[in-house]
């Protein structure tokens, strides 16, 4: 399974398709975007349903896409302003 955050993984575009349709199962919407400042929150709640619902035993791949530590950082800054750099993605991870 994955869970896309960019744009690669939104199946609405030809090359958004080629990444989802590697898996058996693919989560992709606007939310899960690196303009949405809780979007690894909005991820990890969609893999933790999916994993809910998982057959006990039956293993289980996630590939997730974490777009929090893609561009703009800047949300993740205190004030929700900077640049894209190194203090940004650290934010983002934190």
């Amino acid at each position: 399974m994955c869970i896309g955050g960019v744009t690669y993984f939104s199946s609405e575009t030809p090359l958004g398709s080629v990444l989802p349709a590697m898996f058996r199962e693919a989560h992709w919407e606007p939310r899960f975007g690196s303009r949405e400042p809780d979007s690894t929150r909005h991820q990890v709640d969609r893999g933790l349903t999916v994993l809910a619902h998982q057959p006990n035993g039956e293993p289980l791949f996630l590939f997730m896409n974490v777009s929090a530590t893609h561009v703009p950082l800047g949300h993740y800054l205190p004030g929700g302003t900077g640049p894209d750099g190194m203090d940004g993605q650290t934010a983002a991870l934190a």
